[in-house]
């Protein structure tokens, strides 16, 4: 669906189905919130996006440092973003195959 991310539960996402592109699709991110042993799969290792909660910042739900986080790219590569991103721009990296247009507001 558009508001499907990279990762799956059952398999994985082929690089052909991320039609947003590699370099504009978030595939992880750092957080400190309900964090547990990351090999038990579910909220620690794999979560949805609460769409009504903030995002970034400190004690939400992606966060890592004081300022920012680090962010993780489908094309491998890795990004530092600041607490006061593009909660748009953010929501629309988040997905696979949504068809934002990225940089037009």
């Amino acid at each position: 669906g558009p508001k499907a991310g990279c990762f799956r539960y059952n398999s994985s996402t082929p690089d052909e189905k991320i039609l947003d592109g590699l370099s504009q699709t978030i595939s992880i991110l750092e957080t400190e919130r309900e964090i547990g042993p990351w090999i038990r799969g579910g909220p620690s290792t794999l979560r949805g996006v609460r769409e009504n909660d903030p995002l970034l910042g400190r004690n939400q739900q992606f966060s890592g440092h004081p300022n920012g986080l680090y962010v993780g790219f489908a094309d491998g590569s890795v990004r530092f973003i600041t607490y006061n991103a593009n909660d748009k721009l953010l929501k629309a990296q988040l997905t696979i195959a949504g068809a934002e247009k990225l940089g037009e507001e």
